[in-house]
């Protein structure tokens, strides 16, 4: 692998030193090192081929390894492990830190606040319950008093697009819920006028057999 130091710059630069991306990303890289190996460049201007080997060298090298080395690192992300992310988090990785965030009692208000940090790059960090969770869910962490996301692997994956989607999700559960409450409510109504008209009906039979049973009694008495 040509430049290892200049490969594990851009590798951390993905994954913020997070321990479990920074391997995995490593192995990816030497999976597909052949791929990865920097090829020359050879249409550099002839002022430098000619008259400048040494000085052409060193520029071939500084592109190779600050430009095209960049891009297929990245490309490699964007298509092992952000794309389909699903797919590809063997072992789970991504989804533990989407269920911390989409799982949970409050998970509205956490994809709430996380969407502000999101849109602004940053929030002061005020240490509240939802924070807390956050930086404990790791998809942010703490910069001085401010709270960011952790590294740009995540910031992709749990982008915009996943953020709307899994507030749609959240919001069509609690409709779901409001409607279940609401059937159950009526339901208990209907019981409870169904258990109030059955006592009213049994009052009502019990008053007229005792009016009957007046007369019959009457009648009997004045008949002897």
């Amino acid at each position: 692998m040509d430049n290892p130091q200049a490969t594990l710059k851009e590798i951390l630069a993905w994954t913020g030193g997070q321990p479990f991306l920074t391997q995995k990303l490593c192995k990816l890289v030497v999976d597909n090192s052949q791929v990865l190996s920097s090829s020359k460049i050879t249409n550099l201007s002839p002022i430098f081929t000619s008259k400048t080997p040494f000085l052409s060298q060193l520029i071939t090298e500084f592109l190779t390894h600050h430009s095209e080395l960049k891009i297929k690192i990245s490309t490699l992300i964007k298509s092992q492990i952000i794309h389909h992310w699903q797919y590809h988090d063997h072992p789970e990785h991504l989804k533990t830190i989407c269920d911390r965030l989409t799982k949970q009692t409050n998970s509205y208000d956490l994809l709430k606040l996380y969407q502000e940090i999101l849109e602004n790059g940053n929030l002061v960090n005020n240490n509240s319950p939802e924070i807390i969770q956050l930086l404990l869910s790791g998809i942010v962490n703490k910069q001085q008093e401010q709270i960011k996301i952790s590294n740009p692997i995540y910031q992709a994956v749990f982008n915009q697009d996943w953020l709307n989607l899994e507030i749609a999700k959240l919001k069509e559960i609690t409709r779901n819920i409001e409607k279940e409450d609401l059937c159950q409510k009526v339901m208990e109504i209907m019981q409870q006028l169904k258990e109030e008209n059955l006592v009213i009906l049994g009052k009502l039979i019990a008053t007229q057999y005792r009016e009957k049973g007046k007369i019959l009694i009457n009648s009997l008495t004045k008949n002897p």
